[in-house]
């Protein structure tokens, strides 16, 4: 969602840091599950900067019922931040 936001008002996506911590399952903002953005990245590839946009996603973890641990991944995110 940050991504989406982003690319529409701004013409570009970028990292959050808050989105980077260990422990950060969730956007606090959006209430979303955080998704772990997929790179191949060669040898001569390492050192190009990515953004959020130039790579899929995928879920970071198993699904989860976000009404239902939002709570908690929110507590663990903002004590990560």
């Amino acid at each position: 969602e940050c991504s989406r936001e982003e690319m529409r008002d701004l013409g570009t996506s970028y990292w959050h840091l808050d989105h980077q911590w260990p422990g950060a399952w969730v956007c606090l903002r959006h209430r979303n599950v955080l998704r772990v953005g997929l790179a191949k990245v060669n040898h001569r590839g390492r050192f190009h900067w990515l953004l959020p946009h130039h790579m899929a996603h995928i879920e970071a973890g198993p699904s989860v019922d976000l009404e239902g641990s939002y709570r908690l991944l929110a507590t663990l995110t903002e004590f990560a931040c």
